[in-house]
């Protein structure tokens, strides 16, 4: 995140239910900065929309 973006992450925690990892940033990104980003990310990650600060993502592993 830091080399891509800078420091952003809002809040970083697992949802058990989902047995997903969400990540939510500290700013809301156009539609290319999400897919570049996406792209960038070892494991799969999809796009969960705009949070309470940002752009959010899930990884299920």
């Amino acid at each position: 995140m830091n080399a891509v973006l800078g420091e952003c992450i809002w809040n970083l925690n697992w949802n058990d239910p989902r047995m997903a990892i969400e990540l939510e940033l500290t700013l809301t990104l156009d539609d290319d900065e999400i897919d570049n980003l996406c792209c960038q990310f070892p494991i799969t990650a999809d796009y969960d929309g705009v949070g309470s600060r940002g752009s959010k993502f899930t990884f299920y592993l």
